[in-house]
């Protein structure tokens, strides 16, 4: 991890030294990983739920659980925001247990670089658009291997460590993950 800079010029403290710090009881250490991984995690689960506050709720969840199994948690096995993103995971899952299962995600819309021409940027748009109608309708293992995939950017071996699974097993789902998506995309064009 690069090392930044305090406003005072000081080196600022690399995250495995917070952990542990966090680990010793050290609440500012712990804000310093929660600033640090706020946006990613708020982000994931953001596209997981329909509502704004349901996503504060979440990433809230989400930090006070990590703040309460900070012990818990082993660096050699997986990366810190590998570990935020299962308790997200799992945060996600318990939150559409107890709703309907007619939750949509909110559409995210590519607000274009300008280099794209107006009928180009609204079909790149509605192309987005059916997209983020089409993945509620996927299984959620599906939602997620997409999601952490794509939105997120994340590799075959961090989606694998986030969601216990073999990167095989990830490379297969994606593919199934997709064909399901294109169906149902080709589905929405035909309405």
């Amino acid at each position: 991890m690069n090392q930044s800079r305090t406003p005072f010029g000081q080196p600022a403290k690399d995250e495995q030294t917070l952990i542990q710090e966090a680990k010793a009881g050290n609440a500012e250490s712990f804000g310093d990983l929660y600033e640090t991984h706020l946006a990613a995690i708020y982000q994931y689960i953001s596209f997981r739920v329909g509502s704004v506050h349901d996503t504060e709720d979440l990433t809230e969840t989400v930090f006070i659980k990590a703040w309460q199994r900070i012990n818990q948690y082993e660096q050699q096995r997986v990366p810190f925001i590998a570990w935020l993103y299962r308790i997200a995971h799992n945060s996600v899952i318990d939150h559409y247990r107890t709703l309907k299962p007619t939750q949509n995600l909110d559409v995210v819309e590519n607000k274009g670089d300008g280099r794209l021409t107006v009928e180009q940027e609204t079909l790149q748009r509605d192309e987005i658009r059916q997209m983020m109608e089409a993945i509620p309708k996927l299984s959620d293992l599906h939602q997620h291997v997409i999601i952490l995939r794509f939105l997120k950017g994340l590799s075959h071996a961090e989606v694998a460590e986030i969601l216990d699974r073999r990167v095989e097993s990830v490379r297969v789902l994606q593919h199934r993950a997709l064909k399901e998506l294109q169906s149902f995309m080709a589905l929405g064009e035909a309405k």
